[in-house]
């Protein structure tokens, strides 16, 4: 829930500001502290994992695929310094 779900929930309940006001705070207070022990209990977690043995475990078990897209686009002739406009450059074959 965002705070505003919870102004327009509790708006609809007709309580003097200072009530709102008191229950908004604490529903943000109490979100942030979940936020934090999730946060804490994650970090905890993955710094206890041992990188340097798992990852060559996962890819010995892991097939890997990598694509690329190159795309080749011309260049605008006036934004390009050697070809202004009546400056045509030739090259001499041999």
């Amino acid at each position: 829930m965002t705070e505003e779900n919870i102004r327009s929930y509790l708006g609809e309940l007709k309580l003097p500001k200072e009530i709102l006001s008191t229950l908004i705070q604490s529903a943000n207070k109490s979100k942030d502290e979940i936020t934090n022990r999730v946060s804490k209990e994650i970090i905890g977690i993955v710094s206890q994992i041992d990188w340097v043995k798992e990852i060559p475990r996962f890819a010995e078990g892991h097939k890997f695929k990598i694509s690329a897209e190159i795309d080749i686009i011309k260049k605008n002739p006036e934004s390009h310094p050697d070809h202004s406009p009546g400056k045509e450059k030739h090259r001499e074959t041999k």
